[in-house]
């Protein structure tokens, strides 16, 4: 018997849904190949299909129809989607200048996830709420690249605890979401700088009805530009005196009280810097009241 091709009967292809309707979106048929194409595009697209192939013979008195079926699943691997932090990778804790210049600095950790066409966001915390745009100048949702930009003419030194967080956005996989925390100090080089403590000149014997001033030379700092030095007076006997420029003034006011020995310490603080200090040394006072001893004729 000669076949369908031989007297020159041509077959027509066509392809739908079992029950007639058309293909899913995901599914494609070329009837000239005859080849089925599965392309996803998202979740929604998952399931299980059974498609019908229909082959029918032309150019013949009566149309002649044969059909098949097959069951094609589309599984979304996206749901278990797994993300791991690649060993080695991981953002150690790091130190960030802050320059009178802009300085720019980049952070970034490496995260894979098992099923690459799925989609990853990022996210970044600080302190575990909402990170400070005031030295985090860029955060790439799409890279989980941090970009820290900032210049200051000075800065106290602060340390942030920054979370990143790489999440495969439609997977309920345990490990959908991996973390990577790391420690960023921030502070300008101010804070490394070495500081030559003030020095009051030795011992003083003072008079209680006098104002007397005892001098000390300032602090000095191994970098410069580093802005107001401060100073206080710490009385070790509870006695109170003041600071004037570079001297410790004592006028006790309440003469009888006064009179005795007193010890204290000239500490120096970089104002911008809360505890960026030196303390002199340990100088005592002896305020005697030249009245005691005044002879009466």
């Amino acid at each position: 018997m000669p076949s369908a091709a031989t007297c020159g009967f041509a077959f027509t292809y066509t392809a739908s849904q079992s029950d007639n309707s058309g293909l899913p979106a995901a599914i494609t048929f070329d009837p000239s190949s005859k080849v089925f194409t599965v392309v996803t595009t998202d979740s929604a697209q998952a399931g299980t299909y059974t498609v019908k192939i229909k082959a029918t013979l032309d150019n013949v008195a009566v149309t002649i129809d044969e059909s098949v079926t097959f069951t094609v699943t589309i599984n979304d691997n996206c749901k278990n989607d797994e993300v791991t932090l690649t060993a080695g990778t991981e953002i150690a804790d790091s130190t960030f200048y802050i320059e009178t210049s802009a300085l720019t600095t980049t952070y970034s950790a490496t995260f894979t996830h098992t099923f690459a066409q799925c989609p990853i966001a990022y996210s970044l915390k600080e302190n575990t709420a909402a990170y400070s745009s005031a030295f985090i100048t860029n955060f790439d949702t799409t890279t989980g690249v941090i970009t820290i930009s900032t210049d200051s003419l000075t800065f106290d030194k602060v340390t942030k605890t920054l979370e990143v967080t790489c999440t495969s956005s439609l997977s309920t996989h345990s490990n959908a979401a991996v973390s990577d925390s790391f420690d960023l100090t921030l502070k300008d080089e101010c804070w490394d700088s070495v500081l030559t403590a003030p020095v009051l000149t030795a011992n003083y014997p003072y008079d209680l009805w006098v104002q007397q001033t005892m001098p000390f030379s300032a602090m000095t700092s191994s970098v410069a530009g580093c802005g107001t030095i401060n100073y206080t007076v710490e009385i070790i006997d509870n006695t109170v005196y003041t600071i004037s420029g570079l001297n410790v003034v004592a006028q006790p006011s309440d003469k009888s009280v006064w009179v005795g020995t007193h010890t204290f310490t000239v500490t120096g603080t970089l104002a911008s810097y809360s505890t960026k200090t030196a303390t002199s040394n340990t100088v005592t006072v002896v305020i005697s009241d030249p009245c005691y001893t005044t002879v009466i004729d």
